[in-house]
């Protein structure tokens, strides 16, 4: 009895010290998704930005209009937040897509992060938001659920 209680006690002490926080871990890993969607309003504001002011001016949207855009940006005039209209709803769509499956996620338990975007200079402001599914999917049902959603 007196070896069982050695043991546990040892068993319980000893990892606590080499175990890494799972809390910090986890706040580091929400820093980047933070930062990507910061990025990704501030790229699709400007790109909705130059949508707004080539179609006010009637002229095509082209590279000059988004250069201006983040010259704006970058000297804080507040013109440049008129885009604001386009890129509200756009990331609300695309965070509600990918809550979606990052919820039948949780649901299934299968581990994955939280939605990243990716932001682009260019093209209309982003190329999408993603999950990343760390864990295997082992039902045919959970893939089908995760996937619909």
């Amino acid at each position: 009895m007196r070896g069982m209680e050695w043991v546990r006690l040892e068993k319980t002490t000893e990892p606590w010290s080499e175990r890494p926080a799972r809390s910090s871990q986890w706040a580091r890993g929400l820093w980047l998704n933070i930062f990507c969607f910061c990025a990704t309003l501030l790229t699709t504001t400007v790109f909705g930005f130059a949508l707004a002011e080539a179609y006010q001016h009637g002229q095509p949207l082209d590279e000059e209009t988004w250069l201006l855009g983040y010259r704006l940006m970058a000297s804080s005039r507040g013109q440049v937040w008129t885009g604001l209209n386009y890129s509200i709803p756009l990331l609300l769509i695309l965070l509600a897509h990918e809550m979606g499956h990052y919820l039948q996620c949780r649901r299934w338990q299968i581990t994955a992060t939280l939605p990243y975007f990716g932001p682009s200079p260019t093209l209309m402001g982003t190329v999408g938001a993603f999950i990343w599914i760390k864990s295997p999917i082992y039902r045919k049902r959970s893939l089908l659920e995760v996937g619909i959603s």
